[in-house]
């Protein structure tokens, strides 16, 4: 039985990191359309709205990654296995990477600095 609820609390926590992703989608899909804004009225608060909804969908993957990271940590320390270190490792570098898009995100607001994630 503890198997059975832990595998069903698995999904559900992976159910909700999708729901996370479907409103990061939205928010980024919203940035766009700032962006759109911007080049066309050349108005900064269009192209700093745009920003500040990027840097928060890139902090929020960061997050999310974190997580992954840590779950996976445990998985290996749990079960010892090659898979289990293929995706710790996985994450690891999926991690390292959003933390450079974050990096470059918060550090150069220019109009060619679009997220690329």
């Amino acid at each position: 039985m503890n198997d059975f609820y832990k595998d069903f609390e698995k999904i559900e926590i992976d159910n909700m990191i999708a729901l996370i992703f479907i409103i990061l989608s939205i928010i980024n899909i919203i940035g766009d359309e700032e962006k759109k804004k911007y080049i066309v009225t050349n108005d900064e608060r269009y192209n700093q709205n745009a920003n500040r909804l990027f840097v928060l969908v890139q902090l929020v993957t960061t997050i999310v990654c974190v997580f992954f990271v840590y779950r996976n940590y445990n998985n290996l320390r749990n079960e010892n296995s090659s898979i289990n270190e293929i995706r710790l490792i996985g994450s690891i570098l999926i991690f390292v990477g959003s933390l450079l898009i974050l990096i470059t995100q918060t550090s150069d607001n220019s109009i060619n600095n679009f997220p690329i994630i």
